[in-house]
């Protein structure tokens, strides 16, 4: 079926390049935590590991850090909405 919509005010995607980085600083995780401090739903997504750089990847900085990074989309949903200021309470 279609994926789960979240009824949140507003969400901002992050979608970089999965195959992640090894030169450079990657910043998705620190503004998506102070995205959320203001009140801003964030959605990441990845995968553990792709060719053909190799590098680290989100994924695995959450994993590292003890981050549940198996959420299925309906459980994604429902953290959003309930721990990320639902569009219905604002």
């Amino acid at each position: 079926g279609p994926p789960p919509i979240a009824d949140v005010k507003s969400l901002t995607h992050y979608g970089e390049p999965y195959d992640g980085n090894t030169r450079f600083f990657r910043s998705t995780l620190f503004v998506a935590a102070v995205r959320s401090c203001y009140g801003e739903s964030c959605l990441l997504h990845g995968v553990d590991w792709m060719p053909p750089k190799g590098g680290i990847t989100e994924e695995q900085m959450l994993k590292f850090m003890g981050a549940n990074i198996s959420l299925s989309p309906y459980n994604a949903k429902k953290l959003l909405e309930v721990f990320l200021f639902p569009a219905n309470i604002l």
